[in-house]
């Protein structure tokens, strides 16, 4: 499977479901760091993702990368 982009407030087929992205935007943790995070959306769940967490879809593994600025997320195959 190749590299997934998917817009903030739309959504792409990864295999046989639709995957949706919400929330995409930046966030102040307790220390003061600020870190990307948005909502992965299934017909079965919602996840909360930040950048460069793992999530897996349709049976494959993908790093998840933010782009608060855009703002979308790109889901890139893990190996192995």
């Amino acid at each position: 499977m190749s590299t997934i982009e998917i817009r903030n407030n739309h959504q792409v087929r990864v295999g046989p479901i639709r995957v949706a992205v919400k929330g995409t935007l930046p966030v102040r943790e307790h220390d003061g760091t600020v870190r990307s995070r948005s909502v992965i959306v299934t017909p079965d769940a919602k996840v909360e993702v930040f950048d460069g967490d793992e999530i897996e879809l349709a049976e494959v593994r993908f790093r998840v990368t933010i782009d608060v600025s855009v703002p979308k997320v790109t889901l890139t195959p893990v190996e192995g």
